[in-house]
């Protein structure tokens, strides 16, 4: 029987659906758990289209059954759920509430069993949201977006995003705007890293909600921007967040938005995350009369540009943010403040020109398909959840999620095995990550630090994503030239300012600065290390010191 529903359901939804409620109708009880035809096997029983308690009891006995399955709902269940929540009249009301209610609950219970399939009914969820008959059917469709929001891989947000984005055009109905914007509002909240990625598509939709008319959009969609700008990772624009929202949202605030964003120095590495917040405003910028105004975005260009590593981060803000400054560095009337925009301006065509010959490392759908059935994704993985694990794997690229265990972690609950899971991880690092790994040194010396960072003084950027990795007993020196920024770089370390380097409480640093400190100069060499904080406050004593001294070079008389 769930064979022939499962033809039909192929064909003719609305038809396989009559049938497989009806034949459900017949069981006394769902197919034992570990039934070997709970993939294919219709699990969906009327009471659920009843909606209310006996609805939202039957959803939950339908969870249970679904989570044994290793590729979720039957097709035709799947067909049967999508044709009842896209019915319309008042008379399927209930059953739309009980949909409602099935999906809501699979996303909570069952979770990664049916998650390629529960991720799909989206785009008719918020329009759900909206139903002009019945407020339990709004109510069941808000609570299953947000079960989905809660549950879904951290990375499946692109496999929900087209249809959130399409529920939140001017032209839908209010109630399915606000229902979209929520759902984004939760995924902010628990994939904060691939919602990052994603800000670039989602920032541009939402911003233009933020004023909307009617009030329950607008608070839900300034509330969405609130949250989803929290995923930004740059520790230079994270203090300004409030300030770049604030200015979005109200237009009078762009001047004081950018004279305080002017004034930072930028060090971190800028992705698109931060520019899709930021060049909007800047455009903005451009746009009032004050001249002072725009050569500080034009500072603000030209420093963020000379940070970005990959181009392809720039690139959708080229359009717009180059014919601003052409313009800028042609008609502001001051001399200096044209050159500023000059400067800022060439900038952005030398990005412009390294796009013409630079390979991308976004994934490619394509590709990456390809490879999750080289990896050996397949049976007893369904196709359509394998289409998902591509979805997956697309998002910890894009993502730059090097970790080979991160990548066993995330795709194991979706069927994919641990030898799969390396294998897609080894193909995708060979693609798509360009740090090549570097030598290792043959001894097997403990490694005391191992980081990423970048260093400033002042507005000047010393090193910019730079390596560093020390090991237990190896002797280290500091080549460059005058004004390298050496001592900032010893300075910062142990003043615990680099990224990624161990804390005090797990490595103890000490810079030795070259000149005496005034006040201390008339004491003797072994008290003068003694009065340094640092020395006091890791309780070394006089006899340490003077042992250390002498086991470096240091004699008696010296």
């Amino acid at each position: 029987q769930g064979e022939v529903a499962t033809t039909q359901a192929r064909h003719t939804p609305a038809a396989s659906f009559a049938f497989a409620t009806d034949t459900r109708t017949t069981y006394k009880g769902l197919p034992p758990p570990n039934s070997n035809q709970n993939s294919s096997m219709s699990v969906i029983s009327s009471e659920v289209f009843q909606g209310g308690d006996a609805g939202r009891t039957a959803a939950s006995q339908i969870a249970a059954q679904v989570k044994s399955s290793a590729n979720g709902m039957s097709p035709a269940d799947v067909a049967a759920l999508t044709a009842i929540l896209r019915e319309s009249s008042k008379g399927t009301a209930a059953k739309r509430e009980g949909a409602c209610m099935a999906v809501g609950a699979v996303a909570s219970q069952a979770r990664t069993a049916a998650e390629h399939q529960t991720t799909a009914l989206v785009a008719d969820l918020v329009t759900c949201c909206a139903d002009k008959h019945s407020k339990g059917v709004q109510d069941a469709a808000v609570a299953a977006l947000a079960a989905l929001g809660t549950s879904m891989s951290a990375h499946g947000i692109r496999a929900v995003l087209p249809a959130l984005l399409a529920a939140m055009d001017p032209k839908e109905k209010w109630q399915t705007m606000v229902g979209a914007l929520d759902m984004v509002s939760t995924l902010a909240g628990c994939s904060p890293l691939s919602m990052s990625e994603a800000l670039n598509d989602i920032i541009p939709v939402v911003t233009q909600m933020v004023n909307d008319s009617k009030p329950e959009v607008s608070v839900a969609a300034r509330d969405c921007l609130s949250k989803i700008c929290q995923s930004i990772d740059n520790r230079d624009v994270e203090p300004f967040i409030p300030s770049l929202v604030a200015a979005t949202i109200d237009h009078e605030k762009v001047i004081e938005c950018v004279q305080r964003l002017a004034s930072t120095t930028f060090v971190q590495t800028v992705t698109a995350a931060p520019l899709a917040l930021i060049a909007p405003l800047l455009l903005l910028g451009f746009r009032v009369r004050s001249t002072a105004t725009k050569r500080l975005c034009a500072v603000i260009i030209n420093n963020m540009s000379k940070l970005v590593d990959d181009p392809e981060d720039a690139a959708p803000f080229l359009p717009n943010l180059m014919p601003a400054l052409e313009k800028a560095k042609e008609e502001v009337s001051d001399p200096e403040a044209r050159v500023v925009c000059g400067k800022a301006f060439e900038q952005l065509q030398s990005i412009e020109e390294k796009l013409k010959t630079h390979v991308s490392h976004k994934a490619t759908t394509r590709i990456v398909d390809e490879q999750v059935a080289v990896a050996g994704v397949g049976a007893p993985v369904s196709a359509e959840k394998r289409t998902y694990v591509t979805t997956l794997v697309s998002s910890l690229v894009d993502c730059k999620v090097e970790d080979k265990q991160d990548w066993i972690d995330e795709l194991g609950p979706y069927g994919v095995s641990e030898r799969a899971a390396k294998a897609l991880h080894a193909a995708m690092s060979r693609m798509y990550f360009t740090d090549a790994p570097d030598e290792e040194e043959e001894d097997d010396a403990e490694q005391l630090c191992d980081c990423k960072f970048t260093l400033a003084y002042g507005s000047k950027v010393l090193l910019h994503n730079t390596r560093l990795r020390l090991k237990r007993g190896h002797k280290y020196g500091l080549l460059g030239g005058n004004d390298s920024g050496k001592t900032t770089l010893m300075r910062s370390i142990a003043n615990e300012q680099v990224d990624g380097f161990p804390p005090a409480s797990e490595l103890r640093t000490v810079f030795v600065e070259a000149d005496i400190i005034g006040e201390q100069s008339h004491l003797p060499c072994i008290e003068y290390i003694l009065a340094d904080p640092r020395i006091q406050k890791a309780g070394i004593t006089e006899e340490l010191v003077e042992r250390m001294l002498i086991s470096v070079g240091f004699g008696e008389m010296q």
